[in-house]
């Protein structure tokens, strides 16, 4: 038990924390994490804002096919299964395209 004792004390004394080995160590520790910590925020949020800017992209150009679509078939059915068509054409498993009417009335396809 003594002999323990001994060797506890002998570890504590050749760790001091006030030294300036234990005071740099910390340091440069302290450092390293902020800035991995900083640059995995800054990526992830890099990231996001490409994921929404790329989003809004794929809705605009929806949009503008549907809009072409709709005129296309328009030249060959009655408006309304010609927006049936574009909705169909340009739907896909993970795109939910729905269309509003002035008169309240939707058309939805997914």
């Amino acid at each position: 038990m003594h002999a323990l004792r001994q060797q506890l004390q002998a570890a504590r004394r050749a760790f001091d924390p006030g030294s300036l080995r234990v005071r740099l160590t910390l340091g440069i520790v302290a450092v390293v994490a902020l800035g991995l910590g900083g640059v995995a925020g800054w990526m992830g949020w890099q990231m996001q804002q490409l994921l929404v800017a790329t989003r809004k992209e794929n809705v605009r150009y929806i949009a503008d096919r549907l809009a072409s679509d709709v005129a296309t078939y328009s030249e060959f059915a009655a408006p309304t299964e010609a927006m049936q068509k574009a909705v169909a054409r340009n739907s896909s498993d993970g795109l939910l395209v729905w269309l509003g009417r002035p008169n309240g009335i939707a058309d939805r396809a997914h």
